[in-house]
């Protein structure tokens, strides 16, 4: 059997039948273990099982590898996103964040929400006031410049930056 990395026959004869490690094939045929691995994945050959019935550690470690070089069916990519979308992914911490003192929240059908879905709360509190979405270029301004006290009376609506830029101006003017 021609010893060829390429060769679909000969790496399943090695790697399935003959029991040897992708790493021992790279050897052999002096390529890289990933060498192998990919052509492994390429030609739909199935990832050994390790001694004791379950694949190895290093397999579970790497099973990135050879799931991101199949293609998925539209039903897979479905099923994995509702899967992993918010109280259901283990990283879900309540739908709130905080970065740089300012308090995000998870509001995915906002119109101004980031390309993460979430909002300043700031901003919702200030349109829940209002009764209307805040324009873009509106911003929420703290009267006692607490980032995170987004309590209705300590907002303060700035038509646009310049206008919060001289508020700030004429505070630490005095």
């Amino acid at each position: 059997m021609n010893a060829d990395y390429r060769d679909a026959a000969w790496l399943s004869q090695k790697h399935i039948v003959e029991g040897y490690s992708t790493r021992d094939m790279g050897a052999m045929l002096n390529v890289s273990y990933m060498t192998v691995r990919y052509w492994l994945v390429k030609h739909g050959i199935p990832r050994r099982i390790g001694r004791d019935g379950n694949k190895s550690s290093r397999a579970i470690e790497k099973c990135r590898l050879s799931s991101s070089l199949r293609k998925h069916t539209p039903e897979e990519i479905e099923n994995c996103r509702k899967a992993k979308i918010g109280a259901k992914n283990p990283n879900w911490k309540g739908g709130a964040y905080c970065d740089g003192g300012y308090i995000y929240i998870k509001a995915r059908h906002h119109p101004y929400a980031n390309s993460r879905g979430y909002v300043l709360r700031s901003r919702l509190v200030l349109e829940k006031t209002l009764g209307h979405y805040l324009d873009p270029e509106n911003i929420a301004h703290h009267k006692n410049e607490n980032k995170s006290d987004d309590r209705p009376e300590n907002l303060f609506l700035c038509r646009d930056v310049g206008h919060h830029i001289s508020i700030h101006r004429k505070r630490r003017s005095k």
